[in-house]
């Protein structure tokens, strides 16, 4: 490999943090930086990907700890412009 093919950086994990959403379940959010300008935030239940009927009931929780994530991921990382999120449903 010659010095103008240089492989991109592995993606870093810079934060991470687990919420209580009800119902016997969490969620560990982690953030990860790609590179300049692409992030991703990726959610991780415990103990496991609740079912349909309990999806529909941990909802509302789920988007109130997720956006408190997101909220502390800015305080923490002095981040003073816009987080988009997609919600899949």
């Amino acid at each position: 490999m010659n010095s103008t093919n240089k492989a991109a950086p592995a993606p870093q994990k810079i934060y991470s943090d687990a919420y209580r959403v009800g119902l016997g379940y969490s969620v560990r959010f982690t953030y990860t930086f790609i590179e300049e300008g692409i992030a991703c935030i990726d959610g991780e239940w415990s103990p496991r990907l609740p079912g349909a009927r309990d999806q529909r009931r941990l909802l509302e929780r789920y988007r109130q700890v997720r956006n408190r994530f997101v909220a502390s991921l800015a305080a923490r990382t002095g981040h003073t412009g816009a987080f988009v999120v997609e919600d899949a449903e």
